[in-house]
């Protein structure tokens, strides 16, 4: 059998003592010249052995019944897609045009608003992002690269606070609608204010 030094692949230099082992080598003497354990069989004195039975005798009248169930449900069961990101709801009348009686009709308006408010939020979120990811591109030193981004981002968040700003947590279609029957309201006397003056 070889030295350690002449394994580690360094020379034996002489008048140094307790040269240091080599970590390969002390691994693989750990995982080849370590005792073998013997595990010892025990075996059964009788026979006879009641724990298979048992569990066979659960298994077969409880369990395999069930499995089979469950076999059978999966085959008329109806797959659903896996994947919902491309689902597309039918789009259907907005809050407005719903009647006060109509609670299906306000019901849909309303969960329509929601999808809606998600969209758009997320649309905000995703032109911010590609607006970072630009300055870090550029090392906010040439904003001219950026500033289509940068006019995008600023449109897309002043149209997010005309239409979602100012009214609260409780974000509902009614309530946006009654924030932009004022502000056409608004609109309207400021223009007949600046037209009488």
């Amino acid at each position: 059998m070889q030295s350690e030094s002449t394994l580690s692949g360094l020379p034996e230099i002489p008048g140094v003592v307790n040269n240091l082992p080599d970590p390969r080598v002390r691994e693989r003497n750990r995982v080849y010249n370590d005792p073998i354990v013997d595990v010892p069989i025990i075996e059964n004195k009788s026979k006879f052995n009641f724990l298979p039975m048992f569990y066979s005798a659960l298994y077969y009248p409880m369990i395999k019944p069930i499995e089979y169930f469950q076999k059978f449900a999966d085959t008329i069961r109806v797959k659903k897609p896996r994947r919902y990101y491309h689902h597309k709801y039918p789009r259907v009348p907005n809050i407005w045009e719903c009647s006060v009686e109509d609670y299906v009709c306000v019901y849909e308006a309303e969960a329509q608003f929601r999808r809606d408010q998600k969209v758009d939020q997320e649309i905000i979120e995703v032109i911010k992002r590609r607006l970072t990811a630009c300055q870090v591109q550029n090392q906010n030193v040439d904003m001219e690269k950026c500033k289509e981004i940068k006019m995008l981002d600023q449109q897309a968040t002043h149209a997010w606070q005309v239409k979602y700003g100012d009214i609260g947590s409780a974000l509902t279609a009614r309530k946006v609608l009654q924030k932009q029957k004022n502000r056409y309201i608004e609109d309207r006397y400021l223009a007949r204010v600046a037209g009488s003056s």
